[in-house]
């Protein structure tokens, strides 16, 4: 239709312009003029439109291209502020890093397959007296030519094999990591990492010293050292060696075997294995005496004292302790069991008033002798002066021969009388130093012998 309509307007116009056209004038001429009118007016109409569909067309395809460029160019500035970006943070982070790593005790190293230094950062560098800015552009094996293990560790990480050794330089120690680098599937190098361990080694040798001398300490001192795991005291880590020679059993037979219930007596088993659970349960300290049978079946006896060990944070590591061989001990006690009942028997036996009295005049102790013969019960003396139990003429008497023999270091007697139930008792006093502050006072009963000693008086006077 529109093509028509061109065709007719063209026809139109050329009829009037062009001779050729002019049979195709006196064509039109046939029709009515409205009928031209009509035919020429839809042609222009039509070419209009076309001709502002064309342009509407074109502006839209300008529109989108330049659209599409600005979107291409807000892209590539996008990219270019993210390029920017990422570029700032990796500077920022090559800065950091090199801040820390220069900081650090460390020396990290790469060099290239000839062994030039292409990096050299952190204070181990400083440490050996090497500036990085200086061995830039150096071999590691002019600036290591006094350092063989350098030497020897480089030339082996460059033939591909990765290491990790202690290396000793100048005095100092390094614990240096070396690995070859690969880009594309070829060997560019090797990475290296020294770190400064010399403060380490010298701790750890100084603490292996501190071991050895602790348990040198320990394995000198008369008793068995041990320590149990916390959470299975079952579980023995150590036991010194001492334990052979209190029970006869090597150290390796005690643990092993876990022959410490096994070895109880049979009298303290129940007693000692009560307080065990308790020590376990709340963690209290353990002091126990009890009796073990050795290896040859002899009994001994022991003092076992242990306590928990805790961590900074309060939780138990393990129990710690130690066990004392007290038989001889407790054979001393018994003896003196033994002594002190006979000494008890032979007092009870015995007449004579037996007293310990301090040089203040104080009752500390009252033998138990015959109870008669006491001016007041042994327990209302014990703690009292002379002067609280006696008058005072004969308390400032008997503090008098006290003071003397302290003074002299000698033995004192003195002859005295006491109303004891009613009757006059005569006494013999003998008083002897015990210590720098006590005397040992026994009064004998010699009223008899007095009054003997009276009735023979009697007649010599007559």
């Amino acid at each position: 239709m529109v093509a028509a309509s061109l065709v007719a307007l063209f026809a139109v116009l050329g009829a009037i312009f062009f001779e050729p056209f002019e049979g195709f004038l006196a064509w039109v001429q046939r029709y009515e003029k409205w009928q031209v009118d009509e035919i020429i007016v839809v042609s222009v109409i039509l070419t209009v439109i076309f001709g502002f569909y064309y342009s509407w067309r074109k502006r839209r395809q300008l529109q989108h291209e330049l659209v599409e460029r600005q979107r291409e160019s807000s892209d590539r500035e996008r990219e270019l502020v993210e390029r920017r970006r990422i570029e700032e943070e990796l500077r920022r982070s090559e800065a950091r890093y090199r801040a820390i790593v220069t900081g650090l005790p460390v020396a990290l190293f790469a060099v290239d397959p000839k062994g030039v230094f292409t990096l050299a950062e952190g204070k181990g560098l400083e440490a050996l007296g090497l500036e990085p800015d200086k061995v830039m552009g150096q071999t590691i094996f002019e600036s290591y030519h006094d350092a063989a293990q350098v030497v020897e560790n480089t030339r082996r990480a460059l033939a591909g094999q990765a290491s990790s050794v202690i290396t000793e330089v100048d005095g100092l120690t390094f614990e240096t990591r070396y690995s070859p680098l690969w880009e594309g599937g070829e060997f560019s190098g090797v990475l290296g990492v020294a770190v400064d361990i010399t403060d380490r080694v010298r701790a750890e040798e100084n603490l292996r010293e501190a071991e050895q001398r602790y348990r040198t300490l320990v394995e000198q001192i008369p008793a068995v050292t041990y320590i149990d795991l916390a959470d299975d005291s079952d579980t023995s880590l150590y036991t010194s060696p001492q334990i052979e020679q209190m029970l006869g059993y090597t150290p390796e037979d005690w643990l092993e075997n876990k022959l410490w219930p096994k070895r109880l007596h049979p009298d303290d088993r129940e007693r000692v294995l009560a307080a065990d659970e308790r020590f376990e349960a709340g963690g209290e300290p353990f002091s126990e005496e009890y009796r073990l049978f050795a290896e040859d079946g002899s009994v001994v006896w022991v003092l076992e004292e242990a306590v928990l060990v805790r961590d900074e944070a309060g939780e138990p590591l393990y129990w710690q302790g130690v066990i004392f061989d007290i038989t001889r001990r407790k054979e001393a006690e018994e003896q003196l069991r033994l002594s002190e009942a006979e000494l008890r028997a032979l007092f009870e036996a015995m007449d004579d008033v037996v007293l310990e009295i301090d040089v203040r005049g104080r009752y500390l102790k009252v033998a138990p002798t015959n109870p008669s013969r006491l001016y007041q019960p042994r327990e209302e003396l014990v703690g009292k002066t002379l002067y609280e139990i006696l008058p005072a003429k004969k308390a400032e008497d008997l503090h008098s021969y006290i003071r003397r023999s302290l003074e002299s270091r000698k033995t004192e007697k003195v002859e005295y009388s006491l109303s004891i139930e009613g009757r006059e008792v005569w006494f013999e006093g003998t008083v002897t130093p015990l210590s720098q502050e006590s005397v040992l006072f026994v009064g004998r009963d010699i009223t008899e012998r007095r009054a003997l000693e009276e009735q023979l008086a009697y007649p010599s006077l007559a």
